[in-house]
């Protein structure tokens, strides 16, 4: 059997598009700046639903961190209680 065929789809994939998703990705298409080709020549700048869309992930991302640190500090404080 073709060892490349025993990957699901996208999984080769996967070492490239991680890094068009971190924050720091997200923060700069929101900014609008320069989006680059893997060979480091211009791809052009984002459009403006591409950027709305970078602000949407970034805003989500936040408000499940912020409920994280909620539900961490809401156990927290139901131990200290129960001790």
């Amino acid at each position: 059997m073709n060892s490349v065929r025993s990957f699901r789809a996208g999984t080769l994939l996967w070492p490239f598009n991680t890094g068009r998703t971190t924050n720091s990705y997200l923060r700069a298409l929101a900014r609008g700046d320069m989006r680059r080709n893997l060979d480091g020549s211009d791809a052009g700048v984002p459009t403006e639903d591409q950027r709305k869309h970078a602000r949407q992930v970034l805003a989500e991302r936040e408000r499940r961190k912020l409920e994280q640190i909620q539900r961490r500090r809401h156990m927290q404080a139901a131990v200290n209680d129960a001790a």
